[in-house]
């Protein structure tokens, strides 16, 4: 039998992505008018479509499971209202805001997307990136609840008040706004965001799959 041991490069490939992308979220949190509205804006819509993301990819790894054609039918149904979701929530994002970067984010996150299911069909890890899949929602889904319960007391970062006067985020894309709202209140969701692709970068380095040692 081979040896198993870890590839460090082969980790550190597989949490980049989302390190990059968590990396970003600090930058923004820290210096939010680096890049004017465009940053803070880009990183408040990608956590939005982090959510039909990863449902869209979850229903293209339960299209790869034996299941009866209606069951499969069913699946395919949720992933092209993913699909649509995703589509229409950055048409009308880059509608309100049109900028180079929140194009380029948006790219980024699908081009992620798209190399985890082409190297999970290369190395047929369905099963440890469904888990992974599974424990990136839940981490989504708790983080940012619980960002949103201690919005007023989580630390501002580079969101001064002369900074927040000075910061205009476009208040079309949503119909209702809440006093503790993302676009009244950013610097708690982008901090959020910037926990949650930290987390993610860790599980991918630390969940990496394990390649026979030659």
């Amino acid at each position: 039998m081979h040896a198993t041991k870890p590839l460090v490069p082969h980790r550190l490939l597989a949490a980049f992505p989302d390190a990059t992308t968590a990396l970003f979220f600090i930058l923004v949190w820290l210096s939010p008018m680096t890049a004017g509205g465009a940053s803070v804006f880009s990183a408040i819509v990608l956590i939005a479509l982090e959510l039909p993301a990863l449902l869209a990819l979850s229903g293209v790894f339960m299209l790869h499971v034996k299941a009866p054609w209606h069951d499969r039918l069913k699946v395919a149904a949720c992933l092209c209202a993913a699909l649509s979701c995703i589509c229409l929530f950055a048409i009308k994002a880059f509608q309100a805001l049109p900028s180079g970067l929140l194009l380029v984010s948006i790219l980024a996150m699908l081009i992620g997307k798209g190399l985890i299911y082409m190297t999970t069909r290369r190395d047929s890890t369905w099963a440890i990136e469904g888990l992974k899949l599974a424990i990136h929602l839940g981490v989504l889904l708790i983080v940012v609840s619980i960002a949103d319960h201690f919005s007023a007391t989580i630390p501002r970062g580079g969101f001064t008040d002369d900074v927040m006067r000075q910061l205009t985020l476009p208040l079309d894309v949503f119909d209702h706004l809440s006093p503790d709202s993302p676009w009244a209140q950013p610097w708690w969701i982008v901090l959020a965001g910037a926990l949650y692709f930290s987390l993610c970068a860790i599980s991918r380095y630390a969940m990496a799959p394990e390649r026979p040692a030659r």
